[in-house]
């Protein structure tokens, strides 16, 4: 624990409460901060301003826009210099955030990005208050399971861009650029219905594993990139029927609610709003969306089922069959398993 200096004067933060990014940076501080700190929300009524020793004393609504700090000898700091005599006194990670200040030009460098920073404020601001509260038109008990959806056609079209990026099989990238164009068309309803804050954490690392799923699949030729489809579409069929089954159960126990069930989804013509979407609609979008999946699985087996063009296989260094069938049977099995814990971990982060 620290302790604040024996008798070391009061330094008085005066920051916007009514900005959620202010309140949460202020929150970081108040973590470390020692108790000789008073923090003043502006957007508070009735909050006094004090003047300064010179008989300054600023307009709440300049005190807005900016941020202050009233400092021991009675003096008021904007800016850099107001962050640079706050984080000396806060942990020494902070410490060592302020000893910029005593470069030389350091606290004008410091001015200079914060005041960059004001620009984009209201832009920020916009956008961390549109995260922070948009609803979620979806059922609050199917929230995890949309999540994981929304997860799993990140990483297919990522899979898709890379095995368009990579394949030199002209044959395929007909089907490739038609499998991907769906795929982005899921992404973007999933995007429509599920508001940023519930989206998963991990979205990163799950562009980065479809990038290399489908890089690995493209360096193994037309039969990897084949099987590899077929292996991951055989997953995600699983995975839509338990999420429509467990739908069917709740229409089944609500026979009033709205009967849509065709799978077109209002979002996509900017109608959805924040109406909750009935079981029935989100039953008809899963299904809709399920067809699409199994259509491209029983593409990719049809495809393997048929004699190779050995002149589409031609520099491939993976595509020699008599050594790679094993390598790509485990190959397939890795996928799916992946993709299994892909998305328990979705569900939770």
């Amino acid at each position: 624990m620290r302790y604040p200096q024996l008798m070391r004067p009061v330094l008085t933060v005066f920051f916007d409460g009514s900005c959620p990014m202010c309140v949460r940076e202020v929150a970081a501080y108040r973590r470390q901060a020692p108790s000789d700190i008073l923090w003043n929300n502006l957007a508070l009524p009735g909050l006094q301003i004090p003047v300064d020793r010179r008989g300054y004393q600023p307009d709440p609504a300049v005190l807005m826009k900016r941020f202050h700090v009233f400092s021991s000898d009675g003096l008021w700091l904007h800016g850099a210099p107001a962050f640079v005599l706050l984080w000396r006194r806060l942990g020494w990670m902070w410490r060592a955030l302020a000893s910029i200040g005593r470069l030389p030009g350091g606290v004008w460098l410091m001015d200079t990005v914060y005041a960059g920073f004001l620009r984009l404020r209201p832009f920020l601001q916009r956008t961390v208050r549109s995260v922070v509260s948009e609803p979620s038109v979806i059922p609050q008990v199917m929230i995890p399971a949309i999540r994981s959806d929304h997860a799993g056609e990140t990483g297919a079209v990522w899979i898709y861009r890379a095995m368009l990026l990579w394949s030199r099989d002209q044959q395929l990238r007909p089907l490739l650029k038609e499998h991907a164009e769906q795929e982005q068309q899921h992404l973007t309803a999933f995007n429509e219905l599920l508001p940023w804050r519930f989206r998963s954490r991990l979205l990163p690392a799950w562009r980065l594993a479809g990038w290399l799923v489908g890089t690995v699949a493209a360096a193994g030729g037309r039969r990897w990139i084949l099987a590899t489809i077929a292996a991951v579409e055989r997953f995600v069929d699983r995975h839509y029927q338990e999420q429509i089954d467990h739908l069917e159960r709740l229409v089944a126990s609500d026979p009033g609610a709205d009967a849509m069930q065709d799978g077109s989804l209002a979002c996509s013509s900017g109608m959805c709003g924040n109406t909750p979407l009935s079981p029935h609609h989100l039953l008809g979008v899963l299904n809709r969306f399920r067809s699409d999946e199994c259509r491209h699985r029983d593409e990719a087996q049809q495809l393997l089922a048929e004699p190779i063009d050995s002149r589409a296989q031609t520099g491939n260094r993976l595509a020699d069959r008599s050594w790679s069938s094993r390598l790509l049977e485990r190959w397939c099995g890795l996928v799916g398993w992946g993709s299994a814990v892909a998305v328990r971990a979705a569900k939770i982060i």
